[in-house]
């Protein structure tokens, strides 16, 4: 047996099921997650993610939700994956009902009518402080999880190539 056989022989039995373990950043922006997700952003600025085998496609405004959400699927803790998604969708709604309520206070005609698009707008403020509160802690879970799928891995087995 030759070198690259035993080099070939260490790569399928130590590392193949590390490859599921890990966040492959590709050419292009695009992310391969525990080999069975992948990322990529769209031209409308959302990042798409791609489940394989079964090409499920789920869109998420940020890069770090979508991998949250991925880590959560991974992990089969369906709740909290599904949260994130919800949390991340509600993130965008609210930020957007921020933007139209600011141009109305600052278009109001009448001072009536400016006060409640201010409360609107300071209504909107919190619940997007209390959604992205509640979404970071799902972050920091799946790390959490992350660093603790890491830490449970075996470390290879080297041995001498003769």
């Amino acid at each position: 047996m030759n070198n690259a056989t035993k080099f070939e022989q260490f790569i399928k039995r130590e590392l193949t099921d590390d490859i599921k373990n890990l966040i492959v950043y590709q050419e292009n922006g695009v992310y391969e997650l525990f080999g069975k997700y992948v990322i990529r952003s769209t031209n409308d600025g959302y990042y798409k993610v791609t489940t394989y085998p079964f090409a499920g496609e789920h869109l998420f405004v940020t890069i770090k939700n979508a991998v949250s959400w991925c880590t959560f699927d991974n992990a089969k803790r369906y709740h909290e994956a599904r949260r994130i998604k919800d949390l991340d969708l509600r993130i965008a709604s609210i930020d957007f009902d921020i933007t139209i309520h600011k141009r109305m206070v600052k278009n109001a005609e009448n001072i009536e009518n400016k006060w409640i698009y201010i409360i609107k707008l300071e209504e909107d403020t919190f619940k997007k402080k209390m959604m992205l509160s509640e979404i970071n802690s799902y972050i920091n879970t799946s790390k959490m999880l992350q660093a603790n799928r890491f830490s449970q891995k075996k470390q290879p087995v080297f041995s001498r190539l003769r």
